[in-house]
Order: structure tokens, then C-alpha cells, then sequence
């Protein structure tokens, strides 16, 4: 999991952290702040299942999925 917060036009360092989940699958976030924060989730590949084929040739297709999303956090 990426996360990164927004606002970062002007900015050197992205802020950017990457999470893992625990055995359960959940994740915890600490938001530094309020603000818009851009979330991306990507599913691991399926055990035995490699990088793929080089270029140009065909394969079976690897189940992965990707989400993405932004959202808002709000002050408490």
C-alpha cells in the first residue's frame, strides 16, 4: 500500500509511505494531517506466480488487482 499525501506541487520529498498489512490483511495509517491523501492498494501475486514471460510472449494471466483512491481527512 502507497500512500501520499496531496499538495505536492512545490515539494522535494513526496511524503510518501509504504505500508504492508499485518497477518490479518489490515493496515493501520497515522495521517500526519488533515488534508487530501492519494491511496494506492495492490494485491501480491498468487504464490508461484513470477515476474512473466519476456516481451512478446504469451502467458497465462497473473491475478493481481490494483486499487486506487484519494481521500480526505478531516480534523478532528
Amino acid at each position: 500500500m502507497t500512500v501520499i499525501p496531496g499538495g505536492i506541487r512545490y515539494r522535494n520529498d513526496l511524503g510518501q509511505m509504504d505500508l504492508k498489512t499485518d497477518a490479518e490483511g489490515k493496515v493501520l495509517i497515522n495521517w500526519a494531517e488533515p488534508g487530501l491523501y492519494w491511496v494506492n492498494v495492490t494485491t501480491p501475486r498468487a504464490e508461484g506466480e513470477g515476474e512473466g514471460p519476456p516481451c512478446g510472449m504469451s502467458a497465462t494471466p497473473q491475478r493481481r488487482a490494483s486499487y486506487v483512491t484519494t481521500l480526505e481527512v478531516l480534523a478532528p
